[in-house]
């Protein structure tokens, strides 16, 4: 991070008495032998080091994706019990499958790693950040940072409501929970606390226009960065090029009464090709409020 974008960023908070921001240099070799790619890189395996960067007198530390947006008040879910757990996370509902891929029961879940509330103590006193580590450098051809914190924290992960990890694809319906959790999301669909732009459809490129990417703008506006212009996926590689292509291919489908069919019929050969439980999928009657949530930064 260049001095400038440290003084744009301490700028953007002044206006607050109660903060406090440390910059961490991260760069060296720890990382250099585990799994990255273009949308993957160095930087996802930055969360490990936190229990060893912050001072032994912080406890619990709740860790946010830099592709989040805080819609709500979070002090509920910094304040959840997580004395008897290594962490506090959200199931990922679309990618359930992988606990059956990393061996392990999938009743303990498979979570979304992008927001995690840390048990800084539990980190410390079991050496979390080196054995998932070690077991990713040992898996560097197939698996990542979410899988390693998953796989070696499996069972000691409290599941949270999903209000606090939404991603921003099920509030625009461009992606369907699994049925197993229809109810926990057709229940805070409407009011989520923090949403997750997940996959390469930032709301920083100007090319992505849904509700979602549009309140991400609009709360941009508000801010001190109100004035710097959004990227265009087209100054990207081919292969991200390709994957914008495609998921302009998936707006259209969803537009399309057939949709749900087509992506039923899909998932059934997918899952029988690669041995997986057949996976059922229900549309949300609930939706989100995005006016609703726009007023609140009003």
């Amino acid at each position: 991070m260049s001095e400038d974008s440290k003084k744009t960023l301490r700028e953007s908070v002044e206006q607050f008495s109660n903060y406090k921001i440390n910059f961490y240099d991260l760069t060296g070799e720890i990382f250099d032998n585990l799994y990255t790619s273009y949308a993957l890189t160095k930087a996802i395996y930055y969360r490990l080091c936190i229990a060893e960067m912050l001072s032994k007198n912080i406890t619990k530390c709740l860790y946010l994706d830099s592709d989040m947006l805080c819609v709500d008040s979070i002090y509920d879910l910094y304040d959840t019990d997580i004395k008897n757990y290594a962490a506090a996370a959200v199931i990922d509902p679309l990618d359930t499958h992988r606990a059956k891929n990393l061996g392990y029961d999938p009743n303990l879940g498979y979570f979304n790693s992008g927001m995690l509330l840390l048990n800084l103590d539990y980190w410390r006193n079991n050496n979390c950040a080196a054995e998932i580590i070690k077991f990713l450098a040992d898996n560097s051809d197939k698996f990542y940072d979410q899988d390693g914190i998953n796989y070696i924290l499996r069972g000691k992960i409290l599941s949270i409501s999903p209000e606090y990890n939404m991603f921003a694809s099920i509030l625009c319906q461009t992606a369907l929970p699994g049925k197993d959790y229809f109810d926990a999301y057709s229940k805070t669909v409407k009011n989520p606390c923090v949403i997750h732009y997940t996959s390469n459809r930032k709301p920083w490129f100007i090319e992505y226009d849904d509700a979602a990417n549009n309140l991400w703008c609009f709360v941009k506006s508000k801010t001190i960065y109100k004035d710097m212009a959004l990227l265009s996926v087209y100054n990207r590689s081919f292969d991200s090029k390709i994957k914008t292509f495609f998921y302009k291919l998936k707006i259209l489908r969803n537009r399309n009464k057939g949709y749900l069919w087509f992506k039923k019929l899909r998932n059934k050969i997918r899952d029988r090709l690669q041995k997986r439980e057949p996976r059922e999928y229900a549309t949300l009657d609930a939706k989100c409020d995005f006016e609703a949530l726009r007023r609140r930064f009003d």
